[in-house]
């Protein structure tokens, strides 16, 4: 290549154009995979807010079976004699198997919401990688597009010099 060619490439405001071209889509690509994998985190933050969750319940569950019980136990040293002390164990035992109950199901409710959580980032993740490889695929498929443009008009730019440089 002549150096008023190589002059030529290097003070065209169309390389500038093509370089600026590339640099916007490579930050935009990088951009939407940070965001990608910020994303990536969103279940893994629910599973902790979720867990949160159930520490929050659990714990108002056992407050309020401490309150059932405080009750009961006052009304039992309100009231004397053996057959009503006999109704208060046998109420303060139907309330302990309710909140058993309570607790049961509570901890299949969670163990189904978790499991869920974790089916649906499996697929959501998966998305989001899917959607990152189209998004690399469409970036290069433009850079091409870009080289190639960029390309055709070094040609004529080279073209038009050297038909310059002949008259």
């Amino acid at each position: 290549m002549s150096e008023s060619s190589n002059q030529t490439q290097m003070s065209n405001p169309m390389t500038a154009m093509f370089e600026m071209q590339r640099q916007s889509m490579k930050q935009g690509q990088q951009w939407l995979h940070q965001s990608a994998n910020a994303q990536k985190q969103l279940p893994e933050a629910l599973q902790d807010a979720m867990e949160s969750g159930r520490s929050v319940q659990q714990t108002s569950v056992d407050a309020t079976r401490s309150i059932w019980k405080a009750y009961i136990d006052l009304f039992k040293a309100g009231v004397p004699g053996e057959e009503s002390e006999e109704a208060f164990d046998s109420l303060e035992q139907a309330v302990d198997d309710q909140f058993d109950a309570v607790n049961q199901i509570n901890e299949q409710t969670w163990q189904v919401i978790r499991q869920n959580i974790d089916d649906n980032s499996d697929a959501y993740n998966r998305m989001v990688e899917q959607s990152m490889s189209m998004v690399d695929d469409s970036v290069n498929v433009a850079m091409d597009s870009i080289d190639e443009a960029e390309q055709q008009v070094r040609e004529g730019t080279q073209q038009m010099a050297q038909a310059t440089e002949s008259e």
